[in-house]
């Protein structure tokens, strides 16, 4: 499984991570030098194979972002 974070207005994929928390650690620190707004223009989707789906968008992702402990297990999907 690995993890894709989307621009949505320009449809520009930015990264992808082999890990939940390393998506979302990059998410966190992408806002903290970015307005607040960039937030709504987000999206982090899953892929495992030919499966995948949307984790989070927008404030939740940033929510989910600003939550999340390097040393806690991934949010389940």
């Amino acid at each position: 499984m690995h993890y894709e974070l989307w621009e949505l207005l320009s449809r520009n994929l930015l990264a992808d991570f082999d890990t939940e928390p390393e998506a979302l650690t990059a998410v966190r620190d992408l806002l903290a030098v970015n307005p607040p707004e960039m937030a709504d223009e987000l999206v982090l989707v899953w892929r495992d194979g030919a499966e995948g789906g949307t984790l989070a968008q927008g404030t939740a992702l940033a929510a989910r972002a600003r939550g999340a402990d390097p040393g806690r297990e991934p949010l389940a999907v």
